[in-house]
């Protein structure tokens, strides 16, 4: 289990959903008991692996990156998807 805070961007403090579903996706993670609070444009999170230590280790890995999502087009089918984007430091 790891504990996580998030400073939310203006246009994310009423629906933070994404791009977190998409951090749970990309590392096999949950959170706990749905444990979560929002304050003060922060989320605080206590995220689970499913017994997956290298998935926690990469997990770890985002502390201070910004994360988001953003839209784009897949030029196969010409439908809109949106993509993980983790910057780096």
């Amino acid at each position: 289990m790891i504990a996580l805070s998030f400073t939310l961007e203006e246009n994310e403090v009423e629906d933070w959903q994404y791009p977190i579903e998409d951090i749970l996706d990309k590392y096999l993670a949950h959170i706990s008991e749905e444990i979560h609070k929002v304050e003060n444009n922060i989320l605080q999170l206590e995220l689970c692996t499913q017994n997956w230590l290298d998935k926690m280790i990469d997990l770890k890995s985002i502390v201070g990156k910004r994360i988001y999502t953003r839209a784009y087009v897949d030029e196969t089918d010409g439908k809109t998807y949106c993509r993980l984007i983790i910057e780096k430091e």
